[in-house]
């Protein structure tokens, strides 16, 4: 796939369209309570055609060993969204050793704190997705996300129920896939972020 038929574009506050400002006022209010910098961009338009983890990700930034370990792993490697999608450039405070469970139910109560729509938070994005998010994070930027290589759970699910992980950004982006929902691992937490679908004449 040509890097042209994709992109990650980070918003600042005042591109973010007319409607959404609502939504994004709440995001930062959310950011602010996790001491993120009032700088920071906290939605990303995502135009996408077929964007996969194994193959395109380590096209967009540093992955380690340029993914190929993964390549003979079994999981759903498709995002076919063109969205903008709403989140906070590091882990929810204190989710780290958490269940899948409490981990949504985490993610719940912030949502329901915030006032934000039912479909915000409600999950924790396929790893293509969040990939790119922390890849485009990280060109525009220079953090790594998540930081002091730590790992963050995805929806994208793995042989034997298990979840794919992202994180360990050393020299590059690593994915794992050995987090088992009943599992708390100290290493393991969310992203809060929420999709708004458009139009892909948008």
């Amino acid at each position: 796939m040509a890097e042209q038929q994709y992109h990650f574009t980070p918003l600042t506050d005042s591109q973010v369209p007319l409607e959404y400002q609502g939504i994004l006022e709440r995001y930062r209010r959310m950011s602010a309570e996790h001491e993120i910098a009032s700088s920071a961009s906290l939605c990303c338009r995502v135009q996408v055609a077929d964007f996969t983890l194994k193959n395109d990700a380590p096209k967009l930034g540093p992955c380690r060993e340029k993914f190929g370990y993964l390549q003979h792993w079994q999981f759903l490697d498709v995002l076919t969204m063109d969205a903008l999608v709403f989140w906070l450039p590091q882990l929810v405070l204190n989710s780290v050793a958490k269940t899948r469970a409490e981990h949504l139910s985490m993610l719940a109560d912030m949502r329901e704190r915030f006032d934000l729509p039912s479909h915000h938070m409600a999950g924790f994005g396929r790893a293509s997705l969040v990939a790119g998010l922390l890849l485009t994070h990280y060109k525009a930027t220079s953090e790594r996300l998540p930081s002091n290589g730590l790992y963050v759970r995805t929806d994208t699910v793995f042989i034997a129920k298990r979840c794919l992980g992202l994180g360990g950004f050393h020299g590059g982006l690593h994915c794992a896939g050995w987090f088992w929902d009943e599992w708390k691992f100290d290493g393991l937490g969310v992203l809060a972020l929420g999709i708004e679908p458009l139009d892909i004449r948008t």
